[in-house]
């Protein structure tokens, strides 16, 4: 294991060495909810159970919560500056540290904190968020088609794909043509894709399944966002019987699409200063990687609408 070794200046001119070393550890992430029920993530922490060390970054509860909203987007960057609710703090203790001394509402009495170090103003903390890669033979979606195979105009890129524009690509969207019928359902087998109307198009690409000249979405009667569920005596459902063209009194909107996303958080800090709370030793660190977490959310997108 590859070991770094600080110097640390004092006033008095001693020099003490610690090794700072967190480079085969793991960032953990304390998480929250605020009283409107959002979640975000009050600190950040490393520990190295060899040497008994830790080092932790505290937030506000509006500073960042480890995703970024919007589907269509691959990363993001917050950039934040240290001060009283944003503060770095290394300790050193008595005894291998666990999680419990940072997320649990009280902290074990042992081990005990030898020596702390607390930042100073002035540094800049960048978070750097990004949605993980995803690969061609990936179903992102769960919809039972290849992330490669929803690449529809053909250039390699499957990310660009969005047939119904409602701001969520394809290989995201459960619902491929938006007429709140999932894709799923659509597809009927997938060796040959259903065709309800024999006009080429598939059903979860076509917005009206049925060619009645109602629209799939627009056939959900008792408008509860499922057009499966209006069907005739016989079991026929409306948006797919060309005989029946019955329309809803108004008009209707896609519903919500849940999708689940895993994003990676990588976090630095620039010009970072730390001082011992009980005395004059000072750490310095021009730039310090703090290290990566990883978050996995499901996340509620409401359709783009003119």
């Amino acid at each position: 294991m590859l070991l770094l070794f600080f110097f640390i200046s004092c006033d008095d001119g001693d020099i003490i060495v610690t090794s700072f070393d967190f480079e085969d550890t793991a960032l953990t992430a304390c998480e929250e909810f605020d009283s409107e029920g959002d979640e975000f993530i009050r600190l950040v922490y490393n520990i190295n159970t060899d040497s008994n060390e830790s080092i932790s970054l505290s937030f506000s509860n509006t500073d960042f919560n480890g995703f970024f909203i919007g589907s269509a987007a691959q990363s993001d960057v917050i950039n934040l500056s240290i001060n009283n609710t944003r503060e770095v703090v290394y300790r050193t203790y008595s005894g291998s540290p666990s999680g419990d001394l940072f997320c649990a509402n009280v902290s074990p009495a042992e081990p005990i904190v030898t020596e702390e170090y607390t930042s100073t103003t002035g540094g800049m903390i960048n978070i750097s968020i990004r949605a993980t890669e995803e690969n061609d033979d990936d179903d992102s979606d769960g919809d039972n088609i290849l992330n490669i195979d929803e690449d529809l105009n053909g250039d390699d890129d499957f990310t660009n794909d969005d047939s119904d524009a409602d701001g969520i690509p394809n290989y995201l969207d459960a619902d491929d043509d938006g007429d709140n019928v999932p894709t799923i359902i659509e597809i009927g087998n997938e060796e040959e894709f259903l065709d309800t109307d024999n006009d080429g198009t598939p059903n979860y690409l076509d917005t009206d399944d049925d060619n009645d000249g109602v629209l799939t979405i627009q056939e959900d009667i008792n408008k509860n966002q499922d057009p499966r569920d209006d069907i005739d005596e016989t079991g026929n459902a409306f948006y797919l019987d060309p005989l029946i063209a019955d329309s809803a009194d108004e008009e209707l909107e896609q519903a919500e699409n849940a999708i689940d996303r895993t994003f990676e958080s990588t976090i630095t800090i620039a010009d970072l200063t730390l001082t011992q709370t009980d005395g004059d030793a000072t750490i310095t660190q021009r730039f310090y990687t703090l290290g990566t977490i990883e978050k996995t959310v499901t996340e509620l997108v409401i359709p783009f609408t003119d």
